[in-house]
């Protein structure tokens, strides 16, 4: 049996006001479009809902039993209704957010608990790979949208790349804190943190040391720029790093860590990425045309750096 929404919507109605005259004035209806719709309703179910009297409609014993089931019905409705708008509009379902170490410490996070703000329907889940990983998770999928270094080969994903100038950071005590901008040639021989030899960024400085006829005295590597900063922090040596993560770092209670602009420019290259094979929701969409102005709003301003007093 095939019921008509309309028909149960009009029924229950007659139910709350228990008068049909008054549920066709709050339906908007004729007196004898209510009637008509019962009536037929009553066909399709094979028993009478109401009696008729003169002032009221009483439910019979049946149509009492039915009404709790077709206020089930109808509330499901109304809530199917309010998800397909929401869906519609990106406002609620559940998200997989892949990123790299050094943003989703403190940038990502403000970004999601702004979206989240706008969209408390939703459910975002954010983890915390390396670029890689990140990248993988992403083409397999098993994440929604990411942020990671740039992919050398950015196959079957949609990207939206950034360059961030890189600064360097020198511990508070070293005499390079008290120069205004630091020069590959100020850090000659200076021991210095970068991240794994293989990494695109740790080639660019090395050919960078090399074309200025400097030493690069690399005394540790590391696999995240966090790790390094907090070497930095020791005292251990200075550091390239990219701008989001040294500027959270310089802001803990403990940081030791000055950060000056460095010439020649060395860039950092980051993207939003997306899986170009997989349909992404319309609360992927939205949450990542937010993630790209957060990110330009980075890029425009060009995160000056915070000179700690020294």
């Amino acid at each position: 049996m095939n019921f008509n929404l309309r028909k149960l919507e009009i029924f229950f109605e007659v139910v709350r006001c228990g008068n049909i005259s008054r549920a066709a004035q709050r339906l908007s209806l004729t007196q004898p479009a209510v009637s008509s719709a019962i009536s037929s309703l009553e066909s399709e179910v094979g028993f009478l809902l109401f009696k008729r009297t003169k002032y009221a409609a009483e439910l019979t014993p049946e149509a009492r039993h039915m009404a709790e089931s077709v206020d089930h019905i109808l509330a499901s409705c109304r809530n199917l209704e309010r998800l397909s708008d929401e869906l519609r509009n990106g406002r609620v379902g559940k998200l997989q957010v892949g990123c790299m170490p050094g943003l989703s410490y403190s940038f990502l996070p403000k970004v999601i608990s702004g979206f989240h703000a706008e969209n408390p329907e939703a459910r975002i889940a954010l983890k915390t790979f390396d670029s890689k990983k990140v990248v993988n998770w992403v083409k397999a999928g098993h994440c929604d949208i990411g942020i990671a270094e740039m992919p050398e080969t950015p196959t079957n994903l949609i990207t939206h790349s950034y360059q961030l100038k890189m600064l360097c950071a020198v511990h508070i005590d070293s005499p390079l804190a008290q120069k205004e901008v630091i020069t590959v040639q100020d850090m000659h021989e200076q021991p210095m943190i970068t991240l794994e030899e293989s990494h695109p960024v740790t080639s660019d400085i090395s050919t960078l040391f090399r074309k200025a006829c400097c030493n690069l005295n690399v005394i540790a590597e590391i696999h995240v720029f966090p790790s390094g900063l907090s070497m930095v922090n020791e005292g251990m040596g200075s550091m390239l790093v990219d701008p989001v993560t040294a500027r959270d770092f310089t802001r803990r209670s403990d940081s030791q860590i000055v950060l000056k602009p460095f010439e020649p420019d060395i860039t950092f290259d980051v993207a939003v990425i997306l899986p170009a094979l997989h349909t992404s929701s319309r609360l992927c969409q939205a949450f990542y045309q937010q993630l790209k102005s957060k990110i330009d709003e980075l890029v425009e301003k060009n995160i000056t750096p915070e000179i700690n007093p020294v």
